[in-house]
């Protein structure tokens, strides 16, 4: 099972190295991480597929271990616009905050060891109630949330 951190680390990697798409396994997580990074502007589409291509028409008939998410990297004059995806939660150690917590996270303080977000960055978290959503989504509902990942 690829985590999030391992499909931060695929993501980023491809970025760097200048790759149009990405293909990472399909899971619950890696597809709500890929549609908020959609949302955000920082991938230029999202599709399901195959291992060896985006085909959403075969992707029903495919074996779980067989489907594919396939991400097409964004680019703006030979640069890649995900300049970096990082993990905050891993495996041994999950970063849980209140909402007061997330509020200051979000709005740059350390939290919990967690260097705030600065300009230009955005959190992902998980919340109890709500699912996957960005991190000033959350601040706004006013809830506490699991932070996954931060994306610049």
């Amino acid at each position: 099972m690829v985590l999030p951190f391992d499909a931060c680390s695929m993501i980023q990697n491809a970025s760097r190295v200048a790759l149009p798409r990405v293909a990472l396994p399909y899971t619950t997580q890696n597809f709500h991480l890929s549609r908020l990074l959609l949302s955000s502007g920082l991938i230029t589409s999202l599709t399901l597929g195959s291992p060896s291509s985006p085909a959403p028409q075969e992707f029903p008939a495919l074996p779980v271990p067989q489907r594919r998410l396939w991400l097409d990297l964004k680019y703006r004059q030979d640069q890649p616009v995900l300049r970096r995806l990082a993990s905050v939660s891993k495996p041994s150690r999950s970063v849980y905050l209140d909402a007061d917590e997330l509020r200051r996270w979000v709005n740059g303080a350390r939290e919990k060891g967690v260097p705030g977000l600065n300009f230009g960055e955005i959190g992902f978290v998980k919340t109890e109630g709500k699912g996957w959503m960005e991190g000033r989504e959350a601040v706004k509902l006013r809830q506490g949330a699991q932070v996954i990942a931060r994306a610049s």
